[in-house]
Formats: C-alpha cells, structure tokens, sequence
C-alpha cells in the first residue's frame, strides 16, 4: 500500500512537471518537401504573443456596421 502511495505521487509530480511542446515537424520526415513549406512558414510568418482585449462599454454598439468602419 506504501509503495502505491509512493509511486502514484511521483506519477503526479511529474505530471506537474511536464512541459508541452508541441510541432508538426516532430512527425514530417526530414527529406519530405513538405518539411521545406513548414521550416519557411515558421521563419517567415511567425506569430507573436497573442492578447486579448476586454471592452466594458455598454452605451456602445460594437456589432453594429456604423461602429465598425
């Protein structure tokens, strides 16, 4: 029973610990042409951090056409 207990919490510890890291070219042979496409799209359309925007603003319309031009 001690070494259930034991080995489940070193199951979560590490758990925690994980880090996800996440690329399709994990999964593309490295000779395959599509892997070209992939290496350009990631040096030259990189994306930066994303944010988002809160508005808090009821007297406003923000769906309507006049407010989006």
């Amino acid at each position: 029973m001690v070494l259930y207990i034991v080995l489940t919490m070193a199951g979560v510890y590490g758990c925690m610990k994980l880090e996800i890291d996440f690329k399709i070219t994990f999964f593309v042979d490295p000779d395959a042409y599509v892997n070209n496409y992939l290496s350009s799209n990631d040096e030259y359309f990189e994306v930066g951090p994303s944010f988002t925007i809160y508005v808090e603003d009821e007297t406003t319309d923000y769906s309507s056409i006049a407010n989006q031009v």
